[in-house]
């Protein structure tokens, strides 16, 4: 099992990152996300969606408080990856929180092109997907990602919308119910 390694200071600035983190970067076709560009940087200038930083922030106050780390299922998808993920997060060294990210599955599928960095993305247009179960916003709702890009005509798009990675409401619910949050 592969692990991204990364950690806090007290004020939420990445102090390091390590283990796996520039080859999982690259494998999700995100140069910039690799470490020297990240380091230095407060953690939530990547984590844009409000309800998802509000949630991140109430689990990383939960996780410097508590003795017990804080563990949790997530995925993190590559364009042609399904990758089922454990996170694991707990007090660091540096008064901030240690986050573990682990690999428990991959599964191949075929290239999804709503997730291909290199590809051309629209300006204007705008598609969700949730950043923890990776279902997309439809206009009927929630569905798992493949079925999503299908209903909405996204597998053979030249120019595919731009993603913005929030929290579905399932997820945010079950997260907050998990650690006893607000949701």
């Amino acid at each position: 099992m592969r692990a991204c390694i990364y950690e806090t200071d007290a004020d939420g600035v990445l102090v390091s990152a390590c283990g796996d983190w520039d080859r999982f970067a690259g494998s999700n076709d995100a140069p910039q996300c690799r470490s020297e560009r990240m380091v230095g940087k407060p953690l939530m200038d990547f984590i844009r969606h409000e309800g998802t930083q509000a949630v991140y922030q109430a689990l990383i106050e939960r996780a410097c408080q508590s003795e017990a780390p804080l563990e949790f299922p997530f995925r993190c998808d590559a364009p042609d990856l399904i990758r089922e993920m454990w996170m694991r997060m707990e007090a660091g060294e540096h008064g901030g929180v240690r986050f573990t990210s682990s690999v428990i599955s991959e599964r191949s599928r075929k290239k999804i092109s709503l997730l291909d960095a290199s590809i051309p993305h629209a300006k204007d247009e705008l598609v969700h997907v949730c950043g923890w179960c990776k279902k997309i916003r439809t206009p009927e709702g929630w569905a798992e990602l493949e079925d999503g890009v299908r209903r909405m005509g996204l597998f053979h798009c030249a120019c595919v919308p731009r993603v913005s990675h929030g929290m579905c409401e399932q997820c945010c619910d079950t997260i907050a119910a998990r650690f006893g949050l607000s949701a």
